[in-house]
C-alpha cells in the first residue's frame, strides 16, 4: 500500500483556501465585483499614476491581476497556494511574457522579502485579518515593501475595525480612512439598486446597518505623508 504524505494543519488550510478561491466562477458577475475593486483602487485615496507597480497580496486565480494589467499597471502577484500562482500565470501569459507581471509563492504569515519596493499594495482578500495569523507582523512586512498607498479589507463581523485601524497605524501607515464595499459577490443586483449602494459606500450612517449581516469594510492608508501621487475622494 503506497505511503500517503501526512498533511499538516497549515497545508490543509492552504489547500482549502485554494479550493475556495481558485475560480471566479463563484462570483455572480466578476466583471462588476472586481471592476468595482479596480474603481475604488484608482479613485479612493491617492490616485495611482500610469505604470505604477502594484503588489497584490492574495492573487487568487489572477482575474483581478488581469484587470490591473489591462489598465497599464505593473503587477507582482503573491499567494501561498502554488496552484493559484499557476492559474494567475496562465490567465495572464501575454503580460507575463511582456515582463509586466511577476508572481511569487509567498506566505505572509512567515518572514518574506521581495527584492524591490512597490508603489501600492492591494491586500483585499475578503478579510485580510482573517487570513493573516499575526496581522501586526504581516502589516509590518507589507509596510516595508510599500512606497505609497495600501488598500486592505476587514470583515467587521469577525474582526474589530478599530483594532485593524490601530494595527495599520502601528505598522507605519498614516492617513487611514474607511469605507464599505457594497457589491454582492454571489448575487447580481439590478443596476439602479447597485448604483444606489455604491453611493452609500462612504456614508457610515447608511452603510453600517448593512455590515451587520453582509459586506466588508475597506481601508486606505499611505506609507508617506507627502505622497507625490494624485489624490482622489
Amino acid at each position: 500500500m503506497p505511503n500517503t504524505p501526512v498533511e499538516n494543519a497549515d497545508e490543509r488550510r492552504t489547500r482549502q483556501w485554494a479550493a475556495t478561491y481558485a475560480s471566479t466562477a463563484e462570483y455572480a458577475a466578476p466583471e462588476i465585483y472586481l471592476g468595482r475593486r479596480l474603481h475604488v483602487f484608482e479613485n479612493w485615496g491617492p490616485r495611482p499614476s500610469a505604470g505604477s507597480h502594484v503588489l497584490q497580496v492574495g492573487c487568487g486565480d489572477g482575474y483581478f491581476a488581469g484587470l490591473l494589467l489591462e489598465h497599464g499597471y505593473r503587477v507582482t502577484a503573491i499567494d501561498k497556494a502554488p496552484e493559484l500562482i499557476e492559474k494567475t500565470r496562465q490567465r495572464n501569459q501575454p503580460f507575463l511574457d511582456a515582463g509586466m507581471l511577476r508572481t511569487e509563492i509567498v506566505d505572509i504569515n512567515k518572514p518574506w522579502q521581495l527584492d524591490q519596493e512597490f508603489d501600492h499594495t492591494i491586500a483585499v482578500m475578503r478579510s485580510f485579518f482573517r487570513y493573516c495569523d499575526a496581522p501586526e507582523f504581516g502589516l509590518r512586512q507589507i509596510a516595508a515593501a510599500t512606497r505609497h498607498k495600501l488598500l486592505i479589507d476587514v470583515d467587521p463581523r469577525q474582526y474589530s475595525v478599530r483594532l485593524a485601524r490601530r494595527q495599520i497605524a502601528d505598522a507605519g501607515f498614516t492617513g487611514i480612512r474607511a469605507r464599505a464595499f457594497l457589491t454582492p459577490q454571489k448575487r447580481q443586483l439590478a443596476r439602479p439598486i447597485q448604483k444606489l449602494l455604491w453611493s452609500w459606500e462612504c456614508i457610515p450612517l447608511l452603510y453600517r446597518p448593512l455590515l451587520c449581516r453582509k459586506f466588508h469594510v475597506w481601508m486606505a492608508a499611505v506609507r508617506e505623508a507627502n505622497s507625490p501621487e494624485g489624490h482622489g475622494r
